[in-house]
């Protein structure tokens, strides 16, 4: 294989490596990719078997004529942020956004000495570029780092990290501080519509399983204990001065009926306290790998209907505030409405 190392497979035209596995064509002698000659079932040369052609062995070229093009200008353009190769003429990085640097002429004699050796790489800073210290070319479940940051979208440097800890162990668990003080709203935010709307669920549930009877029994109780006193309603209070108001709220509260609906609904109030305190615990423990999930279902099918998948990869994924303001809306309704039915 030593002696193909570096040549082009006349198929493919991709360089060998010296694990590949060559086949020779035994008419020209033109090496080929195994998988390539299966594929073709022929010579991919075999239109010239006739004029008698025969395979050369092609000097590999040097590392001063693979890259003389970024001397004359016409070369993509690295991101100086995130790395990324973008096309001749792009003003701003296709990926994360940054004003691109145009390419500068270089004289020859610079571009003679850079010949003479291999640039050094470009490291990829954590927690300064969008890929969080993964290089484009690392993959998580098999989908490419670039695509989990176009999908991503904003704190990909996060994200990515932990995506691959937890493919790469087995995970299904972490912690997301987000998740655990915004619950179901976050998972509205990154798209999880499944999930969030499953949370939302459980979150009305524990408040209507837990607090709608002895909130009810409260309501009651003062309600009675006022009849009874002759109180005003509460419409009519507002026009009382406080101290008379006061002196009626004494009374009603020492009533006993209210005193029992008061300790019901405190300690229906510690419980749902816990509850949600799980809650949230759970929102946040299994955010990341929620989130992981929907990214491998949904990045594959639009690489492969798209040539370009940018931009359907940042409409399928990325944030929506959209729904999670219509839910905040929603929900501050919904308290007012519960305390002015409980009030009047």
């Amino acid at each position: 294989m030593g002696k193909y190392t570096g040549q082009a497979c006349v198929a493919c035209g991709k360089l060998f490596e010296e694990q590949d596995d060559v086949v020779v064509c035994p008419i020209c002698g033109a090496p080929h990719h195994r998988a390539c000659y299966l594929q073709e079932n022929h010579c991919a040369l075999e239109e010239k078997h006739v004029q008698g052609h025969q395979w050369t062995e092609q000097q590999p070229k040097s590392w001063g004529e693979q890259n003389e093009s970024k001397f004359d200008g016409e070369a993509s353009l690295r991101c100086p942020s995130c790395n990324t190769l973008n096309p001749y003429g792009a003003i701003f990085c296709q990926l994360c956004g940054t004003k691109l640097n145009p390419p500068e002429q270089a004289s020859r004699q610079e571009f003679y000495q850079q010949e003479q050796q291999t640039p050094p790489p470009i490291p990829f800073p954590p927690f300064t570029t969008p890929y969080g210290g993964l290089s484009a070319e690392d993959e998580i479940n098999g989908i490419s780092a670039k695509d989990m940051v176009l999908y991503v979208g904003p704190n990909s440097y996060y994200f990515l990290p932990k995506f691959k800890d937890m493919a790469q162990r087995g995970r299904n668990f972490g912690w997301n501080w987000s998740a655990f003080f915004f619950h179901f709203f976050y998972y509205f935010f990154r798209k999880m519509y499944l999930v969030g709307g499953i949370l939302l669920g459980v979150f009305l549930a524990i408040y209507l399983v837990f607090l709608t009877g002895p909130t009810l029994d409260f309501v009651s109780a003062v309600s009675n204990a006022m009849q009874a006193s002759s109180a005003p309603t509460v419409s009519e209070s507002l026009t009382i001065f406080s101290s008379e108001l006061t002196e009626i709220q004494r009374f009603v509260f020492s009533q006993p009926e209210v005193i029992a609906a008061t300790n019901r609904l405190n300690r229906a109030t510690q419980i749902v306290n816990f509850a949600l305190l799980g809650f949230r615990i759970f929102c946040s423990m299994f955010a990341n790998w929620f989130y992981m999930r929907k990214a491998c279902k949904d990045i594959p099918p639009i690489v492969q209907q798209h040539q370009d998948p940018t931009l359907p990869l940042a409409q399928k994924g990325r944030t929506s505030f959209t729904v999670p303001l219509i839910l905040i809306l929603l929900y501050g309704a919904a308290m007012m409405g519960f305390f002015l039915f409980t009030a009047f």
